[in-house]
């Protein structure tokens, strides 16, 4: 089917790149804008979807891509929720669309949401074991 989408565009412009692990996936991520968790839920798993968070949303954003996911509760409420790209329902058109809605130049990364959630969970765990002043000096 890949074949066949590039044979009918005329260029290479779906591919496969397999298993990727370790260093190899590092280096695929950083060549990407966009990570895609489409999960698909349904009425009848929608329950789940409300106790599993998809980690590699945080690989993707750590990596400093923008997220396009399907509308799910855990997603819309933690504290990424506003820099995800949503789609409503689970098929390849939503998908798309919530793809071509993204501004590439608009200067988004990732990495800094993901740094500055690093340092609030530093402060608030040194505020919690009796911490003063709320700042954490466990480095960055």
């Amino acid at each position: 089917l890949i074949q066949d989408t590039n044979l009918t565009l005329g260029r290479e412009a779906i591919y496969f790149h397999g298993m990727k692990t370790g260093e190899d996936y590092e280096q695929l991520l950083q060549n990407c804008d966009i990570g895609l968790s489409t999960h698909a839920y349904d009425q009848t798993n929608m329950i789940s979807a409300n106790h599993t968070f998809p980690s590699k949303v945080l690989i993707y954003m750590s990596h400093g891509l923008r997220i396009v996911a399907q509308r799910i509760p855990c997603l819309e409420q933690s504290k990424l929720g506003d820099v995800i790209y949503y789609y409503d329902s689970p098929d390849p058109q939503a998908i798309a669309e919530a793809v071509m809605k993204i501004d590439l130049s608009d200067g988004y990364d990732g990495r800094k949401r993901i740094e500055e959630l690093d340092r609030q969970f530093k402060d608030d765990l040194y505020r919690l074991l009796g911490g003063k002043n709320g700042k954490s000096k466990m480095g960055n």
